[in-house]
């Protein structure tokens, strides 16, 4: 077998392994599920601190289960929520633009 062969039996390899880890997820973690606050924070790189300040947000309060004082957050509620939050292109490019003129505007008061 030749190096290109070889390369080619490589990539085969992990592309089959990685269907199969991909095929183990969906099993073990369904795609609608229930989270604590501590496991939310980690899949959406959000504080728990700011999730529970999001909770009392008075316009858009983020939809929570109270069981007993545990709080619980559906998975596909928490997407549908922050989807809310989605900036369009233009918004971006507003919101870059704007963060580059405040930049811009330090850095010619430093200097």
């Amino acid at each position: 077998m030749n190096e290109v062969e070889l390369n080619k039996s490589i990539k085969e390899a992990l592309r089959q392994y990685e269907a199969g880890i991909q095929e183990l997820k969906a099993m073990i973690f369904p795609a609608d599920y229930y989270m604590d606050i501590k496991s939310l924070a980690r899949h959406s790189g959000i504080s728990v601190r700011k999730l529970k300040d999001l909770i009392r947000h008075p316009d858009y309060p983020l939809p929570v289960f109270k069981v007993e004082g545990s709080i619980r957050i559906k998975k596909s509620e928490f997407e549908k929520w922050i989807n809310r939050f989605r900036l369009s292109p233009e918004q971006n490019t507003n919101a870059v633009n704007h963060i580059v003129r405040d930049v811009m505007k330090d850095f010619q008061m430093s200097t």
